[in-house]
C-alpha cells in the first residue's frame, strides 16, 4: 500500500512538473510582414482569409501561397522566414519560454522557405523547420529549406543548420556555402556554387527569398545593411560564371536593394548593388555589372514612386553608377558601367510593365474610422534580367 501511494505520489509530482513546464512558455502570434501576390490562410478554427500585411497568425495556422507569390512573416523580432510561390506552411508552434528563449516550429509541407534569423539573439533562438522528412533546426543563420516529392533540400549561406529525423534522431549539419539533399536514398551535400551550376534556374527564387529576408530583418534594426550584402555577396561568388549566374545575381541583388531603399535610404541600397557587381566581378563575371545596375535601378525606382523618395530613374542609375564605378576600382576588378545607358534600360523596363509594384493595405484596425495605412510590396516581373548590351561592361 506504501508503495501505491509513493508511486501515485510521483506520479502526480511529476504530471504537475511537466505541466508547469508547459505552462511557463507563453504563445504568441506571427506577423505578416510583406506580401507580394496572393495567400490564404486556414486558421485554427477551420476559417478561411485572405492573407494581408499586418495580419496575426498564431499557432495552428495553414498558409499556402499561390503562383508569384512572395510571403513574409516574423515569427519572433529578428526571425523572418519568407514563404516563395506554391508553398503551404503551418505555424506549428510559437511562444516564448520563462527564461527568454524564444520557440518557433513553421511546417513547410511542400515549396520553399528561406529564413533569417538575427545572429545576435542566438542565445535566445529556437527556431525550426519541419517537413515530413525530417527537421532543419538553427539558432543565427541564413538558409532555405525546399521540400517537393519526397526530396528536402537544405541550403544554408552563412551559420550552421542542424538535422533532425522526424524521431529527433541527429541526421547531419549543413555549413555555410553548402546544400544537403534527403531522400530515401540517402543525403548528399554540394556546394553552393556546384548547385547553382547544375540547378542555378530553379534556385533563383528560392535565393532571392534569402536575400529579402535578410533585407527585411535589417529594415526592421535585426540587422545592418552589411549583413544584406554579405548575402548578395555569398550568392555573386558562389554562382561565378555560370549560365545562370547574371541572372540569379541580379535578381537577388535588386531585390534585396529596393527592400533597403525603402527602409534605409539610397546610400544603402547603393551600396548592396556597388557590393554585389564587385563580388560577381571578383567571381568572374564583369559581365553582369550592367544587368545588376539596371535591374536594381528600375526596381528602386519603382519602390520610391511608392514611397514619397526621389523616383527619378537617371538619378537613381547615376547613384548606382557611381558607386559600382568606385567599389570595382578600390576592389582593383573595374567595370565600366554607362548612366545614360542603364537609365534608358531601366526606363524602358517600367514603361513596358517589366518592373511591377503595388500597394498591399496594412490590417491594423476592424474600424472605419481608423487612418489608412500602406506599405510596399516588392514583385520584379521581369522574365529576365534587364540586359544593356550597349554598356562596355568591362575594360
Amino acid at each position: 500500500m506504501k508503495t501505491r501511494k509513493l508511486l501515485a505520489s510521483l506520479s502526480v509530482a511529476l504530471i504537475t512538473l511537466v505541466s508547469t513546464a508547459f505552462a511557463q512558455n507563453t504563445a504568441t502570434e506571427a506577423t505578416v510582414v510583406d506580401i507580394t501576390g496572393k495567400a490564404t490562410v486556414k486558421l485554427a478554427d477551420g476559417s478561411t482569409a485572405d492573407v494581408v500585411k499586418g495580419m496575426k497568425l498564431a499557432q495552428g495556422a495553414e498558409i499556402t501561397t499561390a503562383e508569384n507569390t512572395r510571403l513574409a512573416v516574423q515569427a519572433h523580432d529578428g526571425i523572418t522566414a519568407v514563404a516563395t510561390s506554391k508553398t503551404v506552411i503551418t505555424i506549428d508552434e510559437l511562444s516564448v519560454s520563462a527564461n527568454g528563449t524564444r520557440n518557433a516550429t513553421i511546417g513547410l509541407k511542400s515549396g520553399s522557405l528561406a529564413s533569417s534569423l538575427d545572429p545576435k539573439k542566438k542565445a535566445v533562438n529556437n527556431y525550426k523547420v519541419s517537413t515530413p522528412k525530417g527537421v532543419a533546426a538553427a539558432r543565427g543563420t541564413v538558409y532555405s529549406v525546399s521540400y517537393n516529392g519526397g526530396t528536402l533540400s537544405v541550403n544554408v549561406i552563412n551559420g550552421v543548420v542542424q538535422s533532425f529525423s522526424l524521431t529527433g534522431a541527429a541526421t547531419g549539419t549543413t555549413n555555410a556555402g553548402n546544400v544537403s539533399t534527403s531522400t530515401d536514398a540517402g543525403t548528399t551535400t554540394q556546394t553552393l556554387a556546384e548547385a547553382i551550376a547544375t540547378n542555378g534556374a530553379g534556385m533563383t527564387e528560392a535565393l532571392t527569398a534569402l536575400a529579402s529576408s535578410v533585407a527585411i530583418n535589417s529594415g526592421s534594426g535585426a540587422g545592418s545593411t552589411a549583413d544584406v550584402s554579405a548575402v548578395v555577396n555569398a550568392i555573386a561568388t558562389a554562382a561565378g560564371t555560370s549560365e545562370a549566374a547574371t541572372a540569379i545575381v541580379a535578381q537577388t541583388t535588386s531585390s534585396a536593394a529596393a527592400i533597403v531603399s525603402a527602409t534605409q535610404g539610397m546610400a544603402a541600397a547603393a551600396s548592396v548593388v556597388s557590393s554585389a557587381v564587385t563580388a560577381s566581378a571578383q567571381a568572374g563575371n564583369s559581365a553582369a555589372a550592367s544587368t545588376i545596375v539596371a535591374t536594381s535601378t528600375a526596381t528602386i525606382s519603382a519602390v520610391q514612386t511608392l514611397v514619397g523618395g526621389d523616383a527619378n530613374v537617371s538619378t537613381i542609375a547615376n547613384t548606382l553608377t557611381t558607386a559600382t564605378n568606385t567599389a570595382t576600382a578600390a576592389a582593383n576588378v573595374p567595370v565600366t558601367v554607362n548612366a545614360g545607358a542603364v537609365s534608358a534600360a531601366a526606363q524602358t523596363a517600367i514603361n513596358n510593365g517589366g518592373v511591377n509594384v503595388t500597394i498591399a493595405p496594412v490590417q491594423t484596425s476592424t474600424t472605419t474610422t481608423a487612418p489608412a495605412e500602406t506599405a510596399v510590396t516588392i514583385t520584379i516581373t521581369t522574365p529576365q534580367p534587364i540586359d544593356i548590351s550597349t554598356v562596355s561592361r568591362a575594360q
